[in-house]
């Protein structure tokens, strides 16, 4: 299921309101998130989208890592 959190137009007054909306998402999607980029030219279903994950996980495969240490 996705939720659409906020619309925001990438300003620099509008960063505080970026910022709420970036917690309140990764804490909605337990950690993860999805940014879609707006295309006038495209229908939305076929916007980009870019992943972004507290989980320290690959966007390609999904797989999740361990925080490194300094035995890494």
């Amino acid at each position: 299921m996705a939720v659409v959190i906020d619309r925001i137009t990438v300003r620099k007054k509008s960063r505080a309101r970026i910022a709420e909306a970036v917690e309140a998402a990764l804490g909605m999607g337990r950690g993860v998130l999805h940014a879609a980029y707006p295309e006038d030219d495209r229908p939305e279903p076929k916007w980009r989208l870019r992943t972004h994950s507290q989980h320290l996980s690959c966007d390609g495969c999904g797989r999740s890592f361990d925080p490194l240490t300094p035995h890494n």
